[in-house]
């Protein structure tokens, strides 16, 4: 049978000392990974585009964690 839709999950798990090493303002930090995490789901929709001429994707960021540890 197929579903009207699949969805993927991909986790990616920063150490939070790595962040604060990047930047001591963490709510900055967070926005700019957020955007690069973005990039990277404009590359995988460009590879499923390529690989499997699947077109209609819909890629968003789902959450991110603030440095009081809140889930948004």
């Amino acid at each position: 049978m197929i579903k009207d839709t699949y969805k993927f999950e991909l986790i990616i798990e920063i150490d939070g000392r790595d962040i604060a090493e990047y930047n001591d303002d963490i709510n900055m930090a967070l926005k700019e990974i957020t955007n690069t995490m973005y990039l990277g789901l404009s590359c995988i929709d460009g590879m499923l585009a390529r690989q499997f001429e699947i077109t209609n994707t819909d890629s968003y960021v789902h959450s991110i964690t603030d440095e009081d540890g809140n889930d948004y």
